[in-house]
Parts: C-alpha cells; sequence; structure tokens
C-alpha cells in the first residue's frame, strides 16, 4: 500500500483493521522511517478519555488508511497534545500547499555589558565589620607603643 507510507506526523487519519472497528485520530508520531519495523502512534479522545494506540507501518492487518485531513506542525513528536484537553487546533495544509516552512529569524540584538561599579576592596571589607590587613596592621602599631 503506496498510501501507508504517505502519512505524516499531524495528520489526521483513520485505520481500518480486518476484525475491529475503525479507529481514527491524529498520527503524534512517527517511528523508524519506512524500514519493515517502522511504527506510527495515532491519538485520540474517546468519551473524554485519551487513547493512543501504536500500529505497524506495514501490517498485514489493516486493510486500509484513510488521511482524513493534513495539518502543518513544526515537531517531529506532539507529544504535548497529550496534556490539552478539549479539541485540538492543528493549523490545515490547503489543497497543494506544500509543507515547507519558511523560518525567518528575527535580527539578534546588540549585547550591551550593564555598568557595574567599582568597589574599593577596603571599602567593602570595611562594611562587613572586619578589619582589613591595613586597619590590622595599624591597630599592632598602635598597641606596640
Amino acid at each position: 500500500m503506496d498510501t501507508t507510507l504517505d502519512i505524516k506526523v499531524g495528520d489526521t487519519v483513520k485505520i481500518y483493521q480486518k476484525g475491529r472497528s475503525p479507529f481514527a485520530g491524529i498520527v503524534i508520531k512517527k517511528h523508524g522511517g519506512e524500514s519493515p519495523s517502522a511504527t506510527f502512534c495515532v491519538r485520540a479522545v474517546l468519551e473524554g478519555i485519551g487513547v493512543e494506540k501504536i500500529y505497524p507501518l506495514h501490517s498485514p492487518l489493516i486493510n486500509k488508511i484513510e488521511i482524513l485531513k493534513r495539518a502543518r506542525v513544526r515537531r517531529a513528536k506532539l507529544y504535548y497534545l497529550r496534556k490539552i484537553v478539549g479539541k485540538i487546533k492543528l493549523k490545515e495544509l490547503k489543497e497543494g500547499e506544500k509543507e515547507t516552512h519558511k523560518k525567518t529569524r528575527a535580527k539578534p540584538k546588540e549585547k550591551t555589558r550593564p555598568k557595574v561599579k567599582a568597589v574599593n576592596p577596603t571599602s567593602h571589607k570595611a562594611s562587613r565589620g572586619k578589619k582589613t590587613t591595613r586597619a590590622k596592621a595599624k591597630s599592632r602599631k598602635g598597641a606596640k607603643k
């Protein structure tokens, strides 16, 4: 089936499996590329409970995979959809629209160093209540005299 190889992350699909009712949901991850052991995970919310099913891409038990919608996503794995409660809104691709993403980067801001006050080490230590080495030396000289 060449339709199975066309599945991408973010697609809303309906999987028809032998002996089971069809399962519709969003593809949240693909694993294994197009190798014989490749799998994909479909997530749907059924009766208020999130259900994820992992299907082998080349399984003989899958009769048909119907792609209902295509979405434009910027992640390879859509695990963040697990946290979202309610309807999931993904940007849909229109027919004929390419899936390329325009990467526009904002110009980096010029980095300016913050102005740092020069601290006199003697006054800094004195402010903590400790005597500096000069103050200690003066006190020793005064004690000897």
